[in-house]
């Protein structure tokens, strides 16, 4: 189902459909050291409390919820995080699952082509909290994580050039097979939606 779907976007992205090369691309290849760069900004960006690089690299919900995050921090608690290493590196980062697909726009009978990457990250962390200065107790301890990165990219249907990938959000140890399961019944909920809207 998923194949005929992205099957079908490049057939519509063709100048003269069946006639053409397709104009969209998937590049999947750019999700994998995106998630990376995008991963480390955005946990550096919540340790020092900058929204402007949350705003520009997170989704709008993903941002509401950080910023919401950051604003219930004490002013007298600063944090520090830092990327110790990555580890596993013979499976990890990799790409657990992309998708290409149209989506409804909240309260309209409009739908926009989104494109949307799953990748996997295995690292060892550090986030440290100061309180008026001091150590937090208990903080600033390494800790190794298995993360999984949503990144999602809209895509202009009159250009078919895709946006700059921005972090949906961020699973933390989940395993694969209830990320690929959830992803499942979002896009059933979100069919099921843009049917009855039609």
């Amino acid at each position: 189902m998923r194949i005929m779907s992205t099957v079908g976007i490049y057939f519509v992205s063709m100048r003269t459909r069946g006639l053409s090369m397709p104009r969209f691309r998937q590049n999947k290849s750019s999700s994998v050291p995106a998630a990376k760069t995008l991963h480390a900004q955005m946990s550096e960006a919540v340790a020092s409390g900058d929204r402007d690089t949350l705003r520009k690299i997170c989704s709008s919900e993903l941002f509401q919820t950080l910023a919401g995050v950051i604003d219930s921090r004490p002013k007298t608690l600063k944090t520090e995080w830092e990327l110790v290493k990555y580890t596993n590196k013979w499976r990890y980062p990799r790409l657990a699952d992309f998708r290409v697909a149209y989506q409804p726009l909240p309260g309209t009978k409009n739908m926009r082509l989104i494109k949307q990457a799953v990748v996997s990250i295995s690292s060892v962390q550090k986030l440290t909290r100061y309180n008026n200065g001091v150590l937090v107790p208990g903080s600033g301890e390494e800790k190794e994580m298995l993360e999984h990165i949503v990144l999602q990219a809209e895509v202009d249907t009159s250009t078919w050039v895709s946006e700059p990938w921005k972090v949906w959000g961020n699973l933390s140890e989940m395993p694969y097979e209830q990320i690929r399961d959830d992803a499942i019944m979002f896009a059933e909920a979100m069919a099921t939606r843009s049917r009855s809207q039609a």
